[in-house]
């Protein structure tokens, strides 16, 4: 089962992990962000960034950030068969603040659409925490 909190790579072709932010949802569709390096003087990585240092996953060897722009839904039917094919690997879950703070973030950031951001909602308040 995928649940928030998993991560897996392989997605695209630049190997970004990419971290499922919330539970499936009636569509049979889960909210999706991938990490990217972190670089300070890119523009897309400015201020309103939310990085991610390598000792928050095991995954990470450098400094990387939540890449916003493309947090999107994604059936999970397509990452099961994915998963299942071995084109996608999984890695470690999030730690539970690194979700959390993640998804935060998303429902904050301009860059994430309003659908994302209503899986992220439902998700959070289907969570006992």
């Amino acid at each position: 089962m995928i649940e928030p909190g998993d991560t897996f790579d392989g997605f695209d072709r630049q190997g970004h992990l990419y971290i499922v932010l919330s539970s499936r949802l009636g569509t049979g569709e889960v909210a999706i962000v991938n990490l990217t390096p972190h670089y300070a003087v890119h523009a897309r990585h400015g201020e309103f960034c939310l990085i991610i240092k390598p000792h928050e996953h095991p995954w990470i060897r450098r400094d990387s950030c939540v890449y916003f722009q493309e947090a999107r839904l994604e059936r999970l039917k397509t990452i099961r068969e994915l998963m299942e094919s071995d084109a996608l690997r999984s890695h470690p879950r999030c730690a539970p603040v690194l979700l959390r703070r993640t998804q935060e973030e998303a429902l904050s950031s301009e860059e994430v659409s309003s659908e994302v951001k209503d899986a992220i909602r439902a998700s959070l308040a289907n969570d006992p925490r």
